[in-house]
C-alpha cells in the first residue's frame, strides 16, 4: 500500500460517516489526482467501497470495507506507537509546532510543480 493510500485510509477510518473524494482531499491536504490514485489502489485491494449517494446521485460516497476496517484497526496501534517513539523527548508545545509546520509544508508541497 502506498503512503498516499494509507493517508486516505486513515481519514476514512477516522470518520464513521461516508465521505466524498473531495472531503478526503481536503482533510488529507492532498491533490485530487493523488486521492483518486489512492482510492483506486484501496478499491483494488478490497479495502474500499464506493457507492452512489442515494440522496444526491451525482455524489459518490466512500467508506472502508469490512476488510479495510480490519486492516485499519491493525495498523493504527502500530502507527501510534511509531509516532510516540518519533516524538519522544519533544514537549507538547514542540509537538504542536512540529504538527503545524508539517501541515504547512505538506500544503506547500502540493503547489510545487
Amino acid at each position: 500500500m502506498s503512503a498516499a493510500a494509507w493517508r486516505v485510509m486513515a481519514h476514512l477510518g477516522d470518520d464513521a460517516q461516508p465521505m466524498s473524494a473531495k472531503d478526503v482531499a481536503e482533510r488529507a491536504a492532498m491533490d485530487s489526482v493523488s486521492v483518486t490514485r489512492a482510492l483506486n489502489q484501496l478499491e483494488e485491494l478490497g479495502l474500499l467501497i464506493r457507492r452512489i449517494d442515494t440522496e444526491d446521485r451525482r455524489r459518490v460516497t466512500l467508506r472502508l470495507s469490512k476488510k479495510g476496517r480490519t486492516v485499519y484497526e491493525e495498523i493504527v496501534p502500530v502507527a501510534v506507537q511509531v509516532e510516540q517513539e518519533l516524538l519522544a523527548g519533544f514537549s507538547k508545545d514542540e509537538q504542536a509546532a512540529l504538527a503545524s509546520l508539517s501541515l504547512r509544508l505538506w500544503q506547500n508541497a502540493s503547489n510545487v510543480e
